[in-house]
């Protein structure tokens, strides 16, 4: 997951700042990788006439940039090359990625961030797709703007931290895979609604809690080992839970969810 990682030796280093952007020519489909292995990341979308904008602050001894696009095969790689692999004491001194997308490219964006502070807004861009992976981190993520596309599917694989993932209704996935490792993981299902939405999560040691709007009814699959799932609102109907506005309601959130010595909350809000 970890393409390399920027630390500080004792303060002393100084970091360098490269940028780089490309005009828009064409909304031709691509597909975007964004890998940082610590530090700060912030993504959001633009609706100037750029394909992408990208400013990097990096340890010169330990990393080089990576921004290359290839036309001919219409993908767009983001991020820092290592030489070698280093500890991490302060990710805030460890440099930072800020990155800003066409929101009129279709895309197939990938992320893998590893000891970061991410700040993603990934709403108002045109996702196709999007397979998140993070690292040992403190992840905020949102769709704050409808996405102009139906998305095929949304991923996130988060290993040890904190991952907040907000207005996730706004993403307009149908399909949701989440696979969380240690930590805390917060989905927001908040934003525009327009279609019923699948959301398969695997958890382990920590806690998952899904915030749904009321109106949205909730079907919960659950195999559990050690693990427990809050059932107020809720009532067993054949191997699920059901919400008491199931039948009524005009969307819908199906989770399937496995999980161990781990509490799966459901808040409605």
């Amino acid at each position: 997951m970890l393409a390399a990682a920027l630390a500080t030796a004792g303060g002393a280093q100084e970091l360098r700042t490269v940028e780089s952007s490309r005009q828009l020519r064409d909304t031709l489909p691509l597909t975007v990788s964004v890998t940082y292995g610590a530090g700060r990341v912030s993504l959001r979308p633009t609706s100037e006439p750029l394909l992408y904008a990208a400013s990097l602050r990096y340890d010169p001894e330990r990393a080089a940039p990576r921004m290359a696009y290839d036309s001919s095969r219409r993908t767009l790689e983001l991020g820092i090359k290592g030489s070698r692999d280093v500890r991490v004491s302060n990710v805030r001194d460890a440099g930072s990625l800020d990155v800003r997308l066409s929101e009129r490219v279709p895309m197939d964006l990938q992320l893998a961030l590893g000891a970061v502070e991410s700040d993603l807004d990934l709403g108002g861009l045109s996702l196709s797709s999007v397979e998140l992976n993070v690292g040992a981190s403190e992840a905020r993520v949102r769709f704050g703007a409808p996405n102009r596309r139906l998305m095929r599917r949304l991923e996130i694989n988060a290993g040890a931290g904190d991952l907040r993932v907000g207005a996730l209704a706004n993403a307009a996935a149908p399909e949701i895979a989440l696979n969380a490792g240690v930590g805390s993981t917060v989905l927001d299902f908040s934003g525009v609604w327009t279609q019923d939405v699948a959301l398969e999560a695997s958890f382990a040691m920590g806690g998952l809690t899904l915030r749904v709007p009321r109106g949205v009814g909730v079907r919960v699959e659950m195999s559990r080992f050690l693990a427990s799932f809050e059932r107020e609102g809720f009532r067993k109907v054949g191997d699920a839970w059901v919400s008491d506005d199931w039948e009524r309601a005009p969307h819908k959130l199906r989770v399937k969810a496995s999980s161990a010595f781990s509490k799966l909350r459901i808040e409605r809000e």
